[in-house]
């Protein structure tokens, strides 16, 4: 029994010990780091895609048969250059079958008039000559614009460019209401990087701010630029969200870059220098306030500024080479 008694008192003794000096091994045993003077650079964080100023997407204004088609996926155009053609005798066919629709209409509509006079109020004739008047004109409406097709058979580059999309083969027909362009032009020198910025950060970009874009298409290699544009609108992208389109002119060769190519954006804010910094992870948030926790295990509230994701400024509470400790 009095074993057993003393065995129990040990135990007690050793738990006892354990909770007491918990903190004490606790402290000893976590990550610690120190405050120190340092830069900080402050970026917003985005998304988007390569697109250009100048795009065409050009297709026919009516059904044709194509019948030139001379320049192929990335070929360069000059401006004025016929990109596509229809095959105009088709076209020429169309207005010449309107053309005698319209000479029938009008002259079944003189008939009616030579026979009808204008002053004659009977309530049918008024009804006949207004069936008769609007076939000429329904006719006339189709002269017009079988005539406008025969005259836009030919489709031409609006500027000097880069043809990126053809969806189209000679002899095939192609239809007035196809989704797609049948040829697409780029002007390369006009490309920039459209950055869906969060509505919550815009008022924090300017034009002339320095970006690094990170494009997928590039492996992982930075390019720079700088913003030449912050929309005045927003918009709601793809997924939803409440956006600000800024354009991000680069600093390299146009031609290096892709057409449509997707990446992400940092936009540098501002650079701060020379100032105190500590880890993300010393920081505790508590009812709306901040604290760190020093190396003898105090909470010391500080004043937080700027954050570039990793580290934040502290603006008081703390001095240059304090030891904190850091969360798991």
């Amino acid at each position: 029994m009095i074993k057993r008694g003393v065995t129990v008192t040990a135990l007690i003794i050793t738990v006892a010990s354990i909770v007491i000096f918990y903190p004490r091994f606790s402290q000893l045993s976590a990550k610690k780091a120190q405050a120190r003077k340092g830069d900080l650079k402050v970026t917003v964080y985005t998304s988007g895609r390569i697109t250009a100023e100048n795009i065409a997407n050009l297709s026919f204004k009516s059904t044709g048969r194509i019948a030139n088609l001379p320049f192929k996926e990335n070929s360069m155009v000059a401006k004025g250059a016929v990109v596509a053609a229809l095959d105009p005798e088709i076209l020429r066919a169309v207005v010449d079958k309107t053309i005698s629709s319209e000479n029938s209409a009008r002259a079944a509509f003189d008939e009616f008039i030579d026979v009808n006079r204008w002053d004659n109020l009977d309530p049918q004739v008024i009804h006949k000559r207004a069936q008769y008047q609007e076939a000429w004109e329904r006719a006339k409406n189709d002269l017009s614009i079988a005539k406008a097709n025969l005259n836009d058979s030919v489709l031409v580059s609006p500027f000097d460019g880069t043809v990126t999309k053809v969806t189209g083969e000679v002899n095939e027909w192609t239809s007035v209401f196809s989704s797609e362009p049948l040829v697409q032009i780029v002007d390369f020198g006009s490309l920039y990087f459209e950055a869906e910025v969060a509505e919550e950060h815009s008022g924090q970009v300017f034009t002339g701010q320095e970006a690094i874009v990170t494009l997928d298409a590039g492996k992982g290699t930075p390019v720079h630029g700088k913003i030449i544009e912050v929309a005045k609108t927003t918009r709601t992208n793809k997924d939803g969200d409440v956006i600000v389109p800024v354009k991000i002119k680069f600093d390299v060769d146009p031609d290096s870059l892709i057409f449509g190519s997707e990446g992400n954006a940092q936009v540098l804010i501002r650079e701060r220098k020379d100032i105190l910094l500590i880890p993300k992870s010393a920081v505790e948030k508590i009812s709306g306030r901040y604290f760190v926790t020093v190396a003898k295990g105090d909470k010391k509230e500080v004043t937080l500024g700027d954050f570039d994701g990793d580290n934040w400024e502290a603006t008081s509470g703390l001095n240059i080479g304090d030891e904190i400790l850091l969360k798991e």
